[in-house]
């Protein structure tokens, strides 16, 4: 339909096509097509002609009098001469479904014609099947999995009078955004309106019930965690810096870049300096001062958690430690929790400004100081008519020189230039300002703080870094924000997350092992009885680093599940190494063997599947239960798998980076039979659980994600459709979080804790799944599903096979 018609208009077109019936019309099926069913469909409901498909052929069927939304047909509707009727003369209908055995019942004719466009429709794997003799519509699902015939729900408008006073239910059932949409299944399908049965978790007392399995937790355990936290909370730390960050060959570049940017800005701040005190080259320095003054941000642009702030550190403390501590003065603005909002910006950022000027002995707003930065301006007062005029009164002069000099300080932003030139000037030294973590605010904020950081540069002559989102800029740069201030970019890619964990392992086994100079050990003293296990402690951590050497599914793991951010992936380093799920006590023992140990990907991932608990509880858990649903209708069980599958397939798209239009996914959706809200609902939540992105890739901590116009799957949604979905440990996992429709395996799932009892359920779980999924016609839906649902029981069956060997 190319355009959208509300009902209202579609209604004022029927009325206007009912003045041009003339009483009792007598007229075979092939002049009841075109005098009623054409006319309704094209002028009231405006389908689109391209998208009618009248008189297709089908193999060992024959001819279908219409066929909507080629290729995959969504509607099939059959035409009778106005002599067939439908119903029983003088019968109302509801505006509700009627069962098709009423039907049945009523009319003979009617059930063989609706019976007849089913079976074409079933051929076809239209959704819908429809009769009409112009005058009476019906309309019903063709396939309703357990359910039979003369148990489904039927739609009738049994006259155009009736179909006049129903308008409103006759758009929603044949119009082309409703069948589009899947609109009519919502009345059709009794599942969609009946909640889901209870989990089985909500019948377990204490859901969800802590874990106790590692006996070692409170004690080593806690020391890990204590050691992980110490050395993440030091990242400041020149040690763990050298040790820690290994700059890739690109940031490698990025950090000699930032380097000759300060080296090139002290050098211009000292001949600016110099100005004041050789008058004669006073032009050609000003007019260079002129040129530098006018210096844009320098933003260090990456992804959230791919090290920018690192990248600052170590520019800071290492690479260009030598030049920052003799030739600037260093201002830090963290915007990680303050300002909250955007207008706030300025306030917020003069005042960490003035504050980190008292820290450097820097008496702004004193008297003297305010008299040596305007000296100059002073003088020029003097010699004024008012200053020569108040010469021989030096109380009033006094007190006019106060006037003159408040109108700067009474302007800190004008006043700020002038302090930021005389530093230059007075104390030899460069001023650089750091604006970190800016990239984890929303868009509002982060373009009022980079105008802040812009107006800085320009106006303060000073250098100012500022750490920004892609998504941020590219929407920045639309608007046409950056395009006019075109600020010099130092691009961080995403570090390789193997060697990150390796030398953050092999650091905290050298910490544990006391091995470090007492440098490292700056916030942290081991009582006596940690002392006793620091030595366990250390040889776990350096299993860990030799562990993710030899199985580099690990890295691999840990990067997909954090969305490639480093904050995410020593967060959950940290669940994992001190979870109850992971037996430290049978690692340290075989760790004290000569053939040592080495963790297994199932191992971690159990750990980050159920967390600090028994069992899985979608509330807590870093994974999404795919297969859950709200309602008893068994397609629900798969309409993210579906979502994440698509996504999935179409991530490489060169032509948008990846993102597909949430429209297209719709579509898609409705292809397969969900109606419009189910769709939303699901994409909302996929987007909410971090498994689709939209264009802007973070938001404020505080904020849940939004929904927007385009999405594209994240690491942690392509893990889930790769490779979650198809393990026992989920699949079993996961089988207490599901609402399952079949009463028999309903009663069959326990709350079981020893490895077979679980292999059996996942077994009885995922054949479920396997039942719920005849329920799909078409044939690329089938395929996508049983490849994952027999990957799912392969795994099974490859750990009963290992079992029955150990």
């Amino acid at each position: 339909m190319t355009t959208e018609w509300l009902a209202d208009d579609a209604h004022k077109a029927f009325r206007a096509f009912l003045t041009t019936i003339k009483p009792d019309e007598d007229i075979n099926e092939a002049a009841t097509r075109l005098r009623f069913i054409d006319d309704i469909l094209i002028k009231v409901l405006q389908w689109d002609k391209n998208h009618v498909w009248p008189e297709s052929h089908v193999k060992n069927v024959g001819y279908i009098d219409y066929e909507f939304n080629k290729p995959r047909p969504s509607l099939i509707l059959e035409a009778k001469s106005v002599d067939k009727t439908f119903i029983l003369p003088g019968y109302e209908y509801p505006a509700e479904p009627v069962p098709f055995s009423l039907i049945a019942s009523e009319c003979k004719e009617a059930a063989a014609a609706l019976t007849q466009c089913q079976n074409y429709a079933n051929k076809r794997g239209a959704r819908y099947s429809a009769i009409s003799n112009g005058h009476q519509w019906l309309l019903s699902m063709t396939f309703v999995q357990n359910e039979p015939v003369e148990d489904r729900l039927v739609y009738v408008f049994e006259s155009l009078d009736a179909i006049n006073k129903k308008f409103r239910a006759f758009f929603e059932c044949f119009g082309p955004m409703a069948i589009r949409s899947n609109q009519p299944s919502m009345k059709l399908l009794d599942a969609r309106r009946a909640p889901a049965p209870a989990k089985f978790s909500t019948t377990i007392p204490g859901y969800p019930v802590a874990a106790d399995r590692n006996s070692l937790a409170p004690s080593v355990g806690g020391l890990l965690q204590l050691i992980w936290e110490a050395i993440d909370g030091d990242q400041d730390n020149e040690l763990f810096l050298r040790s820690c960050y290994i700059p890739s060959a690109p940031s490698s570049d990025m950090l000699k870049k930032a380097h000759t940017l300060l080296s090139q800005r002290a050098t211009t701040d000292e001949q600016l300096a110099a100005a004041d005190v050789k008058p004669a080259t006073r032009r050609s320095v000003l007019e260079h001062q002129d040129r530098s003054d006018r210096e844009q941000p320098v933003v260090i642009l990456g992804r959230i958690g791919h090290g920018k702030s690192t990248f600052l550190k170590y520019l800071r403390h290492i690479e260009a430690k030598d030049i920052l501590s003799s030739k600037y003065l260093q201002i830090d603005l963290n915007f990680l929790r303050t300002p909250a909002t955007a207008a706030e910006v300025p306030n917020f950022v003069m005042r960490r400004v003035q504050e980190q000027l008292k820290g450097y002995g820097i008496e702004y707003a004193d008297d003297p100081f305010v008299r040596r930065v305007l000296k100059r301006e002073l003088n020029d007062f003097r010699k004024s008519p008012r200053g020569v005029l108040l010469k021989e009164k030096p109380d009033e002069l006094r007190e006019a020189e106060v006037d003159f000099l408040e109108t700067f300080t009474n302007d800190a932003e004008r006043y700020m230039a002038l302090v930021m030139k005389f530093i230059r000037r007075s104390h030899h030294k460069s001023v650089a300002i750091f604006f970190d973590n800016l990239d984890r605010r929303g868009d509002d904020l982060q373009e009022a703080a980079f105008l802040r950081a812009a107006a800085m540069a320009n106006d303060w002559g000073v250098l100012v870094f500022v750490c920004l989102r892609p998504g941020s800029v590219q929407r920045s740069s639309a608007a046409g924000v950056l395009d006019t201030m075109a600020p010099r970019m130092l691009v961080i890619p995403q570090p390789d997350i193997a060697v990150v964990l390796r030398k953050r392992f092999q650091y905290a086994s050298k910490y544990a092992g006391l091995s470090l100079p007492s440098d490292a050990y700056t916030h942290n003293t081991f009582g006596a009885d940690a002392d006793k296990q620091l030595p366990e402690a250390s040889r776990f951590f350096a299993m860990c680093d030799d562990s993710i050497h030899s199985n580099p599914v690990l890295a691999e793991q840990f990067e997909a599940v954090s969305n490639g951010n480093i904050r995410r992936v020593m967060e959950y380093v940290q669940k994992v190494i001190t979870s109850r799920h992971l037996d430290t006590q049978k690692i340290l023992d075989k760790l004290a063997k000569p053939d040592g140990y080495t963790l297994a990907d199932h191992e971690t991932n159990r750990a980050l599947i159920f967390g600090p608990y028994i069992h899985f509880d979608s509330r807590e858990s870093l994974f999404t239960n795919l297969f859950d649903i709200s309602h008893a209708d068994p397609t629900e069980h798969f309409s993210r798998v579906f979502l994440l599958d698509y996504c999935h397939r179409h991530a490489n798209s060169v032509t948008n980076h990846g993102y597909i239009p949430v429209t297209t996914l719709q579509e898609y959706m409705a292809s397969l039979g969900y109606s419009a809200n189910h769709i939303t609902e699901s994409l909302s939540l996929l987007v909410e659980r971090n498994c689709l992105e939209g264009q802007d890739e973070y938001r404020d901590q505080e904020e849940t994600p939004k929904l927007g116009a385009d999405v594209r799957i994240t690491s942690l949604g392509s893990f889930h459709i790769t490779t979650l979905v198809r393990t026992q440990e989920y699949m079993d996992a996961i089988s207490i979080d599901t609402p399952i429709l079949d009463e028999t395996v309903r009663a069959s799932i326990k709350d079981v804790e020893d490895i077979r009892s679980r292999l059996k359920r996942a077994r009885v779980f995922t054949a479920y799944l396997a039942r719920q999924a005849e329920y799909f016609t078409d044939a690329d839906a089938r395929r996508v599903l049983d490849d994952i649902l027999t990957a799912a029981a392969n795994d099974i069956t490859d750990i009963e096979a290992d079992l029955k060997k150990s």
